[in-house]
């Protein structure tokens, strides 16, 4: 075992899936190591759906400004070092020792008692080490994606300039509220005094944010724009791009940088396209990770304009859910682009039993619906002579997925990246 996986197995036994919504001992640790400011310029992302897109737009139009760019997102599919990245790069192995270990055994509570209150989560010590390591690489911008809420978020013990909040949609009740306004408080907890926070006009709680947010002492700029979410995400992107630049760059500038940044942006496991190898056949799967009624609903739409282009009426499905999702939204949302369900759940054992999810499945579709043990014997059951199918749900299944599909596991692959390789572009 390298040092790089004895160090992320530790990590990983920090509570890897449970949730810490407080912001106290985040806050001492961030003031003792001295990363209250990482970077000149720091942006931190909100929202319930879109926001790691957004990020990840902001990222590639920075890059193809010639930037450097810290971008911190979550979770990650194949590999740790996904979630913390300069340029679109993954952080190294090396950096992730050298940064994290002291990290660790200072509030970890693991080795010796924790620096601060309480021992931090395995994802607020994975915060402190993004912060870290922008800091030390003196990265121009560092984009923050915020992991669940903002108020309490560990990514909102830092410093910021600029807040941006996508769609506001039900997710997370048990720590976010049960209403749009509740949850769009939270969200907004994002916003400190003097920073500016950006909108989209058809933002489903726009009506709740905007109070919200100008309560907190924010400017706010509200955008207009682009037909879907997947358009609206990038439009947030831009109109960031353009805030950050003005009084820098000329209008021209900023649209052609957006232009390149735009063309070359990619979100792994986010409505991709990806190819596999099962059984000795070359397969195409359609890879969402759509993991609430919004998002699904979204997926939906994207999947069967995917099947319509290669004139198709239908795919098997491979879907797994988190803890808390129900299985009749996804059918709702799908309706006839499915032709059966094989469940499953992710290899880490997080997410819903997958019996359980198949058995409400069952009860809501006449469809064929069957269970397997992992996302790859999913994969493997698909018919002989099926070429294409669509995998959804929990991001953990998908990350398996492409795992399984060879992404980051031989030293020919790359982790999936987050910008395309093109010289012309950047």
């Amino acid at each position: 075992m390298s040092d790089y996986e004895r160090f992320v197995s530790a990590l990983y036994a920090q509570h890897q899936f449970s949730i810490e919504y407080d912001l106290e001992a985040m806050q001492e640790a961030v003031a003792a190591e001295g990363l209250q400011r990482v970077a000149p310029c720091v942006v931190v992302v909100a929202g319930t759906n879109g926001k790691g897109t957004v990020a990840a737009c902001i990222n590639a139009i920075a890059v193809a400004a010639g930037l450097r760019v810290g971008l911190y997102t979550s979770p990650h599919l194949v590999d740790f070092r996904e979630r913390i990245r300069i340029n679109g790069e993954p952080v190294s192995a090396d950096a992730c020792v050298l940064h994290g270990t002291p990290l660790f055994d200072a509030y970890s509570g693991q080795n010796q008692p924790a620096k601060t209150a309480r021992a931090l989560s395995y994802f607020e010590i994975t915060t402190l080490l993004a912060l870290r390591v922008f800091a030390d690489e003196e990265v121009d911008i560092a984009i923050l994606e915020v992991g669940l809420g903002g108020r309490l978020d560990a990514t909102t013990a830092t410093e910021r300039d600029l807040c941006i909040i996508t769609d506001i949609s039900l997710d997370h009740q048990a720590m976010l509220g049960e209403t749009i306004a509740e949850i769009a408080s939270e969200k907004a907890g994002v916003v400190r005094h003097g920073c500016t926070t950006i909108l989209h006009s058809a933002n489903p709680a726009i009506g709740c944010l905007l109070p919200d947010v100008t309560s907190r002492g924010s400017g706010v700029l509200v955008c207009d724009g682009g037909g879907g979410a997947a358009e609206r995400n990038r439009v947030l992107a831009g109109t960031a791009w353009s805030l950050m630049q003005a009084g820098t760059a000329s209008a021209d500038r900023i649209a052609e940088d957006v232009k390149r940044g735009l063309s070359v942006v990619q979100w792994p496991g986010r409505q991709a396209e990806i190819s596999v190898n099962v059984s000795g056949r070359e397969r195409t799967l359609l890879v969402d990770g759509a993991h609430n009624e919004a998002s699904f609903i979204e997926c939906a739409g994207w999947l069967e304009a995917e099947l319509r282009a290669r004139g198709v009426k239908s795919v098997p499905m491979v879907i797994g859910l988190s803890p808390g999702r129900e299985a009749a939204i996804a059918v709702r949302a799908f309706g006839d682009l499915v032709s059966r369900y094989i469940v499953c759940r992710s290899e880490s054992g997080n997410g819903r039993d997958a019996g359980e999810v198949a058995a409400e499945i069952s009860s809501l579709t006449e469809l064929p619906v069957t269970v397997a043990d992992t996302p790859g014997a999913a994969l493997e059951s698909l018919a002989a002579g099926c070429d294409l199918a669509a995998v959804v749900g929990s991001l953990y299944v998908v990350g398996d997925v492409y795992r399984y599909s060879g992404y980051g596991t031989n030293p020919d692959s790359k982790l999936p990246a987050v910008i395309a390789e093109s010289a012309d572009a950047i």
